[in-house]
């Protein structure tokens, strides 16, 4: 089956003369959405850090900058849907490194954190390797009837596709069952002296990015059925609508289950590394061959893309390698805020005056907050429902080891 008219627009093409190919729109809602999103969790961090020092440490719902970062991370997600309303998959989804490549200049501005060589390095390889990706990426997206869509689904390639993905999804749940049994056995009491340092982390972040990589297909085949619904069409009626929306719903909520699970116990950097690289290598492999959008573009410009890809996901790699311990915490500082605040409350509860009595409850705070913020930070630009009750746990924790 042909699914795009090739004269309409290359890979090289800005838009051939077709009204309805509007890729680059795509391109500029999605690259902003990604900036929304890193900008959302900067000043989520930032508000919760600068509360941290006040005398009368509040709720983040009670912060303006957190529920304006909060608002932005929840913007972004829907800039991120709509942009792929008007391009394809294979197109957009390669931009999402640019989130880690946000969250790293913001967080600059914002926390005064500062960028190693390492960083810098592999940051320029994942701006350089996305700008080589877009320039060669189908820059097609010709509007498919819900039919049309259907009949892709029964194609040999997208057949080939989902038994790789069935594949995939078996070997990462084959890893992770045995390991998750000899984490829970002996691991969990001592992370430093657990034999799969490695590999335990990879197959949470594995799962992640490859739920997250579908859902991203998934997302583009049910935008094309409601565009489809929106124009006199008649998927409503077909029971394959009703079993996309909710493969789509359930690989969502799976990719959150993983990536919240795995930030609960391993370093952020390593886990939202590696999910983003499956999950843009699942999505751009997806979307290239069900919606075969290898079809106008040559030979060079496939290599240039593929080439663009590589680079920006070894980039992205370079940077998840930063750390060797993934059980240990991101960095000192958190741990000294903790530490200096638990020795202080050792102190004042030595003493029963009005100001000692002050103190331990100023103490208190303090951990709670700053192991809140912890959280925060592990969590990065994933800061869903889930990752909400990982703040909230934090702050149980922290109120009993006190």
């Amino acid at each position: 089956m042909t699914v795009h008219n090739c004269s309409s627009g290359g890979a090289g093409a800005v838009d051939g003369g077709d009204s309805s190919n509007l890729w680059y729109v795509g391109v500029i809602i999605y690259t902003l959405g990604t900036v929304c999103m890193a900008l959302g969790v900067n000043l989520q961090k930032f508000s919760l850090n600068r509360d941290l020092k006040s005398e009368n440490p509040r709720s983040p719902v009670k912060q303006p900058l957190w529920l304006l970062g909060i608002s932005l991370y929840v913007g972004s997600g829907m800039m991120l849907t709509t942009a792929l309303g008007f391009g394809s998959p294979a197109l957009l989804t390669p931009l999402y490194t640019l989130v880690l490549v946000n969250n790293a200049l913001l967080a600059r501005v914002f926390l005064g954190e500062k960028l190693s060589k390492q960083d810098a390095g592999s940051l320029s390889l994942v701006i350089a390797g996305t700008t080589v990706a877009l320039a060669f990426a189908p820059h097609t997206d010709d509007t498919l009837s819900a039919e049309e869509l259907f009949d892709l689904y029964g194609d040999t390639g997208f057949i080939l596709y989902a038994v790789f993905c069935v594949l995939f999804a078996a070997a990462m749940y084959a890893l992770y069952i045995p390991l998750k049994r000899e984490w829970d056995a002996t691991g969990k009491a001592n992370p430093s002296q657990f034999k799969y340092k490695r590999l335990f982390p990879f197959a949470y972040a594995g799962l992640a990015g490859f739920y997250g990589g579908v859902c991203v297909f998934l997302l583009k085949s049910v935008i094309t059925i409601i565009v489809d619904m929106f124009s006199g069409g008649t998927a409503l009626q077909r029971p394959m609508t009703y079993f996309l929306i909710a493969l789509m719903a359930f690989t969502w909520t799976q990719e959150m289950r993983w990536i919240n699970a795995g930030l609960v116990l391993f370093q952020a950097v390593y886990i939202v590394s590696v999910e983003t690289i499956l999950n843009v290598l699942f999505a751009v492999i997806g979307a290239m061959i069900f919606f075969k959008d290898y079809e106008c573009m040559s030979a060079g410009e496939l290599i240039g893309f593929i080439g663009g890809v590589a680079v920006a996901n070894i980039g992205v790699f370079i940077l998840s390698t930063k750390v060797r311990d993934l059980f240990l915490p991101d960095d000192e500082e958190d741990v000294s805020v903790v530490g200096e605040a638990q020795r202080a409350m050792s102190v004042a509860s030595a003493s029963t005056d009005a100001s000692a009595s002050s103190l331990r409850r100023r103490t208190l705070s303090v951990v709670q907050f700053a192991t809140r913020n912890k959280a925060l930070s592990m969590a990065g630009p994933f800061v869903t429902r889930d990752g909400q009750e990982i703040l909230r746990k934090s702050d149980a924790l922290a109120m009993t080891e006190l």
